[in-house]
């Protein structure tokens, strides 16, 4: 039942703001349905409706606990990626972007992540560990990394998206390079 009412209400938030497009004119919310439970309130902070002060906006519950564990996730066995050489070039991407490196559990990724280790911490890049197999190869590429976050996940739509077929690869919002 929540499914259904959040879609509602995000779906008539959505029109009343399309509608009240200009700056002078105040959307008005209006409650169509309520079958009580939690208030929507928060909600109406991510479209700056109402005025709402940011601080009463959603915040998710770092309570929830996570129902898949990291040895369930693994192994990660790309069908698209593999190591290779990447050709540099430019890009183009909103300079907010957290800059983000692809790696493998191999010896050309583990040499290129400690040779760029120093780089990748002074612009705190995320690392996605797109070929492993174990805990053991991620807790090797870990101490590799002195303090680097790494994710193991399949990169591929990642590398479809940004069109390179091989890593390791860094990704800023103004470059592709390895």
């Amino acid at each position: 039942m929540k499914p259904i009412l959040y879609l509602l209400f995000i779906s008539t938030m959505c029109f009343s703001y399309v509608e009240a497009a200009e700056p002078d004119v105040k959307i008005h919310l209006e409650v169509v349905a309520d079958a009580g439970g939690e208030s929507a309130l928060p909600y109406y902070v991510a479209i700056s409706a109402d005025k709402i002060p940011e601080n009463q906006g959603y915040v998710p519950s770092l309570n929830t606990p996570v129902s898949v564990s990291l040895q369930q996730s693994l192994p990660i066995t790309p069908a698209f990626l593999s190591v290779g050489r990447v050709t540099s070039r430019k890009l183009s991407l909103p300079n907010v972007m957290t800059p983000f490196f692809i790696i493998g559990a191999d010896p050309v990724s583990a040499a290129w992540l400690q040779n760029k280790a120093t780089e990748l911490r002074r612009i705190n890049a995320v690392g996605l560990v797109t070929q492993v197999n174990s805990i053991s190869e991620l807790k090797t590429l870990s101490s590799l990394a002195q303090g680097l976050e790494l994710q193991p996940v399949n990169a591929d739509d990642i590398a479809r998206t940004f069109s390179f077929q091989h890593y390791p690869v860094l990704i800023t919002y103004n470059l592709l390079s390895q």
